[in-house]
């Protein structure tokens, strides 16, 4: 039977335990390991190393624990959940429309009286003098329709200057000749216009476009603004120089606007739009001619138009001639050759 331990050991501060199998014998085999003999424990107890008492007091496991109190219950007593049932929800919904309503009521409000307070303040300053009106030596006016008309001195120009200003003239006098390029380019234009619009060639008609031309150009006059000049930069460059005018015209969109639609009338009413091989009848072709005569002839005493526009030059052995796609654009823009 095992010996009781003499005294409590300290399991922290207890030596290395001495196991039995490893104690001396006087069994030689058993010494040396030698056979394979099974080992057994010795028949005497096991006796555990003493250790001398210490002064640790090791705490006391003897003790109880606390016991946990229980968690008091609440005497507010415990409600059902209320449901949500549709009445609810429509009245949340109606909340958000009344504010959205509101919300747009304020801003019309907002916005009336701020125009009111705008207006209400234009009407105090109107007619009142300004305090910076002790500084203005300009009389106040109401009407900003100013007739200004521009001062030209040909004598201050230079030479070359005065060349371009010439060379103006010379070609915005040479509109209206017959058989010019202002000319050509007119009957040129409204020959392929009639056709375009009607479908009918000028000779299916009997007019003569020539006449139109005459009636385009009859009305020119002119009035220089600007004249500029500018020396060749090197001896491969040419002088070039510019001019700017008023010019006056006839009122050709309005022409237009008069004559084809009543032709386009008269050519619907008979079927003749519609026709692919459709041909005019003496009594078609003499109303043609009819309006065409006497829309000319109403125009050419009618409101003419004015238009703004340029020429630029080129000098070519000591002469200023026009530039050609300048002037082309020219004669495009003012008399409404726009194919």
């Amino acid at each position: 039977m095992a010996k009781r331990r003499p005294s409590q050991i300290d399991p922290f501060n207890a030596g290395e335990p001495e196991l039995p199998w490893e104690l001396p014998s006087n069994d030689p085999a058993r010494d040396g390991f030698d056979d394979g003999h099974v080992c057994g424990l010795p028949e005497e107890g096991y006796e555990s190393p003493v250790k001398r008492p210490d002064n640790y007091d090791a705490p006391d496991t003897t003790e109880e624990a606390p016991a946990r109190r229980r968690p008091r219950k609440s005497s507010k007593p415990i409600l059902p959940k209320r449901p949500r049932n549709a009445d609810s929800r429509g009245k949340k919904g109606c909340g958000c429309i009344t504010a959205f309503i509101i919300m747009v009521a304020a801003l019309s409000i907002f916005g009336a009286l701020g125009s009111c307070i705008s207006e209400a303040v234009y009407d105090l300053t109107l007619n009142h003098s300004s305090p910076f009106d002790a500084f203005d030596d300009y009389d106040d006016v109401d009407d900003y329709d100013y007739d200004y008309e521009y001062e030209y001195d040909s004598d201050e120009l230079d030479a070359d200057e005065q060349a371009v200003e010439q060379a103006t003239i010379d070609t915005l006098e040479a509109l209206d000749e017959p058989g010019g390029t202002a000319e050509t380019s007119i009957i040129e234009y409204f020959t392929w216009d009639f056709e375009n619009l009607t479908g009918f060639t000028v000779e299916d008609a009997g007019i003569d476009p020539a006449e139109y031309a005459a009636w385009a150009l009859h009305t020119v006059d002119y009035q220089i603004h600007d004249v500029y000049a500018f020396s060749a930069i090197d001896e491969d460059d040419e002088a070039t120089g510019s001019s700017y005018f008023d010019i006056e015209l006839a009122d050709i969109d309005s022409w237009r606007n008069d004559f084809y639609p009543e032709v386009f009338e008269y050519l619907d009413d008979r079927g003749l739009l519609d026709e692919d091989d459709a041909t005019l009848s003496d009594e078609d072709r003499a109303f043609i001619q009819e309006l065409y005569a006497g829309t000319l002839e109403t125009y050419a005493d009618a409101t003419h138009t004015m238009e703004y526009a340029g020429l630029d030059f080129v000098q070519r052995d000591g002469e200023w001639v026009p530039d050609e796609d300048v002037y082309d654009s020219t004669l495009e823009y003012l008399f409404k050759l726009y194919y």
